[in-house]
């Protein structure tokens, strides 16, 4: 009865790897050895299930348990292994993919992520609002005290811009000094002065009386029904952006 228990939990573990490799492995391997290896592994497995079920229903063993049982323990190691393997390469593949669609610097989503999501919200109904924003003056800051001050500010500015968003919003960067957001209509009015404000303590608290502004244009989603032509509507918007009353540049 035990060698019947171990042979049960060998055809278990055999159809655990099918299934794995059928449904998990293979629909996303690309064509080559490996997926050859994959594909004969698969059928093995399944074959060694078909058998040994087989020779339990027959009250009997296809190979004597001493032989067997070396073969259960392989079995199990290489399901182990492929596992490991498996579940390795995952793990490469996603910081793979973080670091791809992931600034650097700000940690924001780099462009071509702020673009992606924006895609996502353009698909569903909910009203929002984009905002393009340029820093300006980053490269006297750089000037003056280096550029590993400029890269920590950027850094705090990115988190002025997070905080400024709000709930239901997102940040991206799209290049050096330019940003975008994806704002919430609950959270638009007021989003200049949050800016304007929180940079002017940034600037004061770090550098002194530095001259540091940011342009702000906003658009509603409504404007565009393809994400390149919002975000060029946006940042048209912030280039035709007057000084407002805060001191800092804006347009809505």
């Amino acid at each position: 009865m035990e060698s019947e228990g171990i042979v049960v939990l060998a055809i278990l573990d055999a159809v655990l790897v099918s299934m794995f490799f059928l449904f998990r492995v293979l629909p996303w391997s690309e064509p080559g050895p490996w997926r050859l290896i994959w594909i004969i592994a698969t059928l093995t497995a399944a074959l060694f299930s078909l058998g040994e079920a087989a020779a339990l229903m027959q009250r009997g063993t296809a190979v004597a348990f001493e032989v067997q049982g070396p073969l259960f323990g392989a079995l199990l190691a290489l399901t182990a292994c492929f596992m490991l393997v498996y579940l390795h390469g995952s793990r490469i593949g996603e910081h793979a993919l973080t670091l791809a669609f992931t600034d650097d610097l700000t940690q924001l989503p780099n462009s071509r992520a702020f673009t992606a999501r924006l895609e996502t919200s353009m698909q569903g109904s909910d009203p929002f609002g984009l905002a393009y924003v340029e820093l300006e003056g980053l490269s006297a800051l750089n000037d003056l005290y280096g550029a590993h001050r400029g890269d920590a500010f950027l850094q705090s500015f990115a988190r002025i811009l997070l905080d400024s968003a709000g709930h239901g919003g997102a940040v991206g960067r799209l290049g050096g000094v330019q940003f975008a957001m994806l704002i919430a209509p609950e959270n638009a009015p007021g989003i200049n002065e949050r800016i304007a404000s929180a940079l002017h303590s940034l600037v004061v608290h770090e550098f002194g009386g530095i001259e540091m502004n940011a342009a702000v244009g906003i658009v509603p989603r409504s404007e565009a029904s393809d994400p390149g032509r919002l975000i060029r509507l946006a940042y048209r918007a912030m280039r035709h952006s007057r000084i407002g009353p805060t001191g800092i540049r804006t347009a809505g």
